[in-house]
């Protein structure tokens, strides 16, 4: 009997395993790539009770330095069915405050100056606990 045919085995074996290192260093790459294009986004308050009343003012902060090159960012705001409206456009890194016309369902969304999605978070309202439920709690 040959050894050729294991000899044959061995080597694809080795050829597969190599294939697959190389294809896991590119998607560790294509994904590194990826998460260095995306921007922190901070949105406060992300929950509040519907006790405040349905409209409340947030603040927004984002940071996307070291990510995007001297590109001016845009915070856009819309709801499900809508299409997003450009609220501030700015430097890299900033922060400031929606008017009283935020509301539950409203989604901020953190773009690059080609559109490209960097974030995005959408600010919910909790039920507003009613006069027994409360005297329950307490």
């Amino acid at each position: 009997m040959s050894r050729l045919p294991v000899i044959a085995n061995s080597k694809r074996r080795r050829y597969r395993l190599m294939a697959a290192f190389v294809l896991l260093v590119v998607a560790i790459g294509v994904g590194a790539e990826w998460l260095r294009h995306r921007g922190e986004l901070v949105v406060t308050p992300l929950t509040y009770s519907e006790c405040a009343g349905p409209y409340i003012v947030a603040h927004i902060k984002w940071d996307l330095r070291g990510r995007v090159e001297g590109h001016v960012v845009n915070i856009s705001t819309y709801k499900i069915g809508l299409l997003p409206t450009i609220f501030a456009e700015g430097p890299v890194e900033g922060e400031t405050d929606t008017g009283a016309w935020v509301s539950d369902g409203t989604t901020v969304l953190l773009t690059d100056s080609q559109g490209r999605t960097l974030a995005k978070r959408t600010i919910e309202s909790t039920d507003c606990p009613t006069a027994s439920a409360w005297q329950q709690a307490q």
